[in-house]
């Protein structure tokens, strides 16, 4: 059973090898490589997730070389690039404050073509963990499934926080942070039970901030550097749909004030 096991590890090592192999003999083009995601020519933090990439043109195979002062790493695939993740990092962690020299090659027909290089510059930064938003299908009258979500920076994994699973049709909106802190959050929930949800140190709140002096519910937020008092924006906000395909909506503002929340009093000022 070793011996088996052994000779299949070196098979795949083997396999590995030709596949990362830098190609010989390619034509050398006059022209940067077309890639979606367009990366070229950008810095970027050094701790953000790998930065996978596809080309646009049809080919049969592609390798990418990532050459830094201090590492390099070589991937290659069909038609897209997926970079393990713990090697990208730790070619970014290497390279901080460098730059990468990426040589993209791709193959048609049996034949290898070389793009012009491009670079990428690692900063010495880190980028913030997460990012956070409200994921919703296109579209502009009607909705089924929507939610906040928050993405990892770091690999790209994306959690939920809360959707409309349990509110079916319920839409929500306008999140926002104490100064990007997850410990201080409120975001609207537009329905038959909804409200303005208001997150304190893992205590929720449900608050109804239409009052008879205001236009309507509390709308556009944002927080006060001491946590006490959210400053929103009351409105009478229509949607105005176009005819033609060639333009979609038109968003009216026909009235607005505005006020301010004190969360430890619970009133509008």
């Amino acid at each position: 059973m070793y011996k088996i096991f052994f000779f299949q590890i070196n098979i795949l090592l083997l396999l590995f090898t030709a596949c990362t192999k830098m190609p010989q003999n390619a034509e050398q083009l006059a022209e940067l490589p077309d890639i979606f995601p367009d990366y070229k020519e950008v810095d970027i933090p050094r701790n953000i997730a790998p930065l996978n990439f596809i080309m646009k043109d049809t080919c049969d195979g592609i390798y990418v070389e990532y050459e830094g002062k201090n590492t390099s790493l070589m991937i290659s695939g069909k038609d897209r690039i997926t970079i393990p993740l713990k090697k990208w990092h730790k070619l970014l962690d290497k390279n901080a404050g460098e730059n990468l020299t990426v040589s993209v090659y791709t193959k048609n027909n049996g034949s290898w073509k070389k793009y012009v290089p491009f670079n990428l510059f690692v900063c010495d930064d880190p980028i913030d963990s997460y990012l956070v938003y409200r994921l919703i299908a296109p579209g502009y009258q009607v909705w089924s499934k929507m939610g906040i979500y928050q993405r990892s920076l770091t690999d790209f994994n994306q959690e939920v926080i809360i959707d409309n699973a349990l509110f079916p049709g319920a839409c929500m909106n306008c999140h926002s942070f104490k100064q990007n802190n997850p410990d201080n959050m409120m975001f609207h929930m537009r329905s038959a039970n909804g409200g303005t949800m208001l997150i304190q140190d893992e205590v929720v709140k449900k608050l109804n901030t239409k009052t008879e002096n205001t236009l309507s519910n509390c709308t556009y937020p944002y927080w006060h550097p001491s946590g006490n008092y959210i400053a929103f924006s009351v409105n009478k906000i229509s949607q105005v749909f176009h005819a033609t395909t060639d333009k979609r909506v038109e968003v009216v503002d026909s009235e607005s004030d505005l006020v301010v929340y004190d969360i430890r009093k619970n009133e509008l000022l």
